[in-house]
């Protein structure tokens, strides 16, 4: 795709290790904490919190990547989009039994804080690993 093209935008997924994806993109969909937000070429400046769930960028006419994402901030200007989140995996590199495993854990570890009457961070995370475990799962199920 042409650099700066009125037909693209920029697209980064970046994480605390670095970026999971930066290149010229169609369209960008993430899961904002009201909805999905999907932003094409040429939109207006945004800035959104982001839940845990699938990140779609659409890179040519039928060809999209799919990420599972946590929770973070998505940032619109100047023809470019930032996705900033914690943690990010491409749908084909998720292992589906790795993460049930994980869910489960997750579940466990909730379950433990609810039981404890646990308020602050521990449950928070909890929680947030719960969400994050099952949109993983939602997104390896779509590929």
């Amino acid at each position: 795709m042409a650099e700066g093209s009125d037909k693209t935008l920029r697209v980064e997924l970046i994480t605390p290790e670095g970026p999971l994806f930066a290149d010229e993109a169609l369209m960008v969909v993430v899961p904002g904490a009201a909805g999905e937000v999907g932003v094409l070429p040429r939109h207006m400046p945004l800035t959104a919190r982001l839940k845990p769930g699938e990140t779609r960028i659409q890179q040519s006419g039928d060809q999209w990547l799919s990420f599972a994402t946590s929770e973070g901030f998505f940032n619109v200007g100047a023809d470019a989009a930032v996705v900033l989140v914690e943690d990010a995996q491409a749908a084909t590199t998720i292992d589906a039994a790795a993460v049930q495993t994980e869910l489960e854990e997750a579940r466990s570890r909730l379950a433990e804080a609810e039981g404890a009457g646990t308020e602050g961070d521990d449950l928070e995370m909890a929680r947030r690993d719960v969400l994050y475990a099952e949109s993983k799962l939602k997104v390896v199920g779509k590929n």
